[in-house]
């Protein structure tokens, strides 16, 4: 076993240990947390989604877009009569032991039938792969217009909000054929 939070004498916590710690909390997939502006997007023109400020943990490996910044995805034009779905992701590369995540879009195929996802991969970071995607948001594309986009993942709420959230049963708890496995049930007195 090895020690992360304690003093062994030497340098011994790496991205990889910080990494297994997050993934822990927040999963195996995407997490938006409630910092800033939430990673929210904002159509621009029909070549452009703007991508606010904000966090993300991406397989316990956490990135933002800084405070008060923004980061612009450019969409290829559209194609008359056709229809087409792009995808915003979140991309993880490692590269010669240099890991770094970044917005991509991922375009889709123009059809004038009902346009599909394009295609990511879906690497899994702590056993080792050299690149991992996830969709944040759907781009809706008819014609040459952007009509829509669609956020595909949730914004995680505060611990605490969670914490204080009350869920008001009576004075009677559900009974217990409706638990499922895992359920936690959190007794919060102002």
């Amino acid at each position: 076993m090895k020690i992360i939070t304690g003093a062994t004498g030497e340098a011994h916590v790496t991205s990889n240990d910080d990494g297994e710690f997050n993934q822990g909390i927040w999963g195996d997939g995407v997490a938006i947390l409630t910092n800033g502006n939430k990673l929210s997007a904002t159509i621009v023109d029909n070549n452009t989604v703007r991508i606010a400020d904000g966090d993300l943990v991406f397989q316990g490996r956490h990135a933002l877009v800084e405070p008060n910044t923004y980061e612009d995805m450019r969409i290829a034009t559209g194609a008359a009569g056709k229809n087409r779905k792009d995808l915003i992701c979140v991309q993880y590369k490692l590269i010669s032991g240099v890991e770094s995540m970044s917005l991509v879009v991922k375009k889709g195929t123009a059809t004038s039938a009902t346009a599909q996802d394009p295609t990511y991969t879906e690497g899994v970071i702590r056993t080792g792969a050299i690149l991992a995607e996830y969709p944040l948001y759907r781009v809706n594309i008819s014609g040459i217009n952007i009509t829509s986009v669609e956020k595909l993942v949730d914004v995680i709420p505060y611990i605490i909000d969670i914490a204080k959230k009350k869920i008001d049963y009576g004075t009677v708890l559900p009974p217990a054929s409706n638990y499922k496995d895992g359920d936690i049930f959190l007794l919060y007195e102002e």
